[in-house]
């Protein structure tokens, strides 16, 4: 037996679609370099935390959970926190391989369990595809298609930590996927930090790969991750009607438009107006009726106001999303709005807060009410050991939640017996 055999290391993954796929592919890349994945931390000898930089509340709990981990194990974090602010990491006594650099851990943890503090971190081309896999679930699986971003938002750190847009070549995007259907893979999870820009760096769009992607047989789904509005603007027209001309693309669509002021939108140096993504939902309504439409709310940015957070709930009862994800406004290291003032207090964006989860799970509860009584049918794609149940999906990404045996990875049809906020609860038929 080899040293490297009987080296243990555990993953643990925070944060995005992307970042589950980074976390897989390193464990190819470990497993292939006959490292031993382990899932128990306190099993391993090396604990690798893949890091995400999104929110401030979660990237105080990943530091958290690092100093925590040092007092006992050899500690390398990657991922995006490891290139925003590495300093802080190292100070905490754990070793930074960041996002950019990912593909070196393998060769950096002999150093690391010898007691060196690692610090390897700047921007760095990596192409994330046709690499080694370990699978969390084979029948779904996410896929990056690029990463960086066109926007220049004013509370987001992606574009300090990634750059401009990149897109990955269209053929080895085509054959990742092809890979993945051909070992059973159900769904496709397209991801980005905005799919919409896809190959605008390259000479072609989104439409272009989906076109490619549909031609691949079998019987499996693609979801395409978050589009930004602005960018969505440029491409929707054609992306639509590749959506029409198929089944094997969910009506599915994650517009983040973040608040319904104008004047905040301006602020947050957002490329899309409030009038921008009302349009754009009613276009993707026209073209599917029952299509699924999430967004993002950001509560409490510097300077908003009684009257800005008034427009965004009214922006959301007249839009009425199927699901929101709200986030309450927290600076991030380097990023225009963390110098922007005045800032809300943090009572007050709680309230907001608040205010807004219970609105939007009430749309959401009258949303899916309609579907009471209705025959659905869903492509079964997870167990649900919390419920005892087993989760599948409609064609526009609703969630159906059975009690019944089913085989995973096939479609079913399901009576709607009852609902809640997030699933429709059905029996067999």
């Amino acid at each position: 037996m080899t040293k490297t055999e009987r080296i243990k290391v555990a993953i643990l993954s925070f944060g995005c679609t992307m970042n589950q796929a980074h976390s897989e592919m390193l464990a190819g890349m470990l497993r292939e370099k006959e490292f031993e994945l382990v899932d128990d931390e306190n099993r391993a000898d090396v604990v690798i935390v893949n890091s995400c930089a999104v929110k401030l509340p979660t990237e105080n709990k990943i530091l958290a959970r690092v100093q925590k981990l040092v007092q006992k194990k050899r500690v390398i974090v990657t991922g995006c926190l490891a290139e925003l602010i590495p300093e802080r990491i190292i100070k905490l006594g754990a070793s930074v391989v960041s996002v950019h650099h990912f593909d070196k851990i393998p060769e950096v943890i002999p150093r690391v369990l010898k007691g060196e503090l690692i610090d390897i971190h700047g921007f760095r081309y990596i192409e994330r595809v046709n690499l080694p896999r370990v699978i969390e679930n084979p029948l779904i699986i996410p896929v990056p298609i690029g990463f960086g971003c066109d926007g220049e938002c004013a509370f987001c750190a992606d574009r300090l930590i990634w750059g401009k847009y990149k897109s990955y070549p269209l053929e080895k995007i085509v054959e990742d996927v092809r890979r993945f259907v051909k070992k059973g893979a159900k769904e496709i999870r397209l991801t980005a930090h905005d799919t919409a820009c896809y190959g605008w760096d390259r000479g072609y769009t989104l439409a272009d790969l989906l076109e490619k992607l549909v031609e691949i047989e079998g019987d499996f789904r693609i979801r395409v991750g978050m589009m930004s509005p602005n960018a969505f603007m440029k491409v929707y027209e054609d992306v639509l009607e590749v959506i029409k001309s198929t089944d094997k693309i969910y009506h599915f669509f994650h517009l983040p438009v973040q608040s319904g002021s104008n004047r905040i939108l301006k602020l947050m140096k957002r490329k899309h107006s409030v009038e921008d993504f009302i349009h754009l939902v009613a276009v993707i309504r026209k073209y599917f009726p029952d299509a699924m439409l999430v967004t993002d709310i950001i509560v409490g940015f510097p300077g908003e106001t009684d009257e800005d957070f008034e427009l965004t709930k009214k922006l959301l009862l007249e839009v009425k999303p199927d699901r929101v994800h709200i986030s309450k406004y927290g600076d991030r290291p380097g990023t225009l709005a963390a110098k922007m003032k005045p800032k809300v207090r943090s009572q007050v964006v709680k309230k907001r807060s608040y205010e807004l989860t219970c609105l939007t799970q009430r749309i959401a509860f009258e949303i899916n009410q309609k579907y009471i009584g209705k025959n659905v049918n869903a492509l079964m794609l997870e167990s649900y050991p919390d419920k005892k149940g087993y989760l599948g999906r409609m064609q526009n990404y609703k969630r159906v939640l059975v009690f019944e045996e089913v085989k995973l990875g096939e479609w079913i049809s399901a009576q709607v017996k009852k609902v809640t906020w997030r699933y429709l609860i059905g029996k067999v038929l």
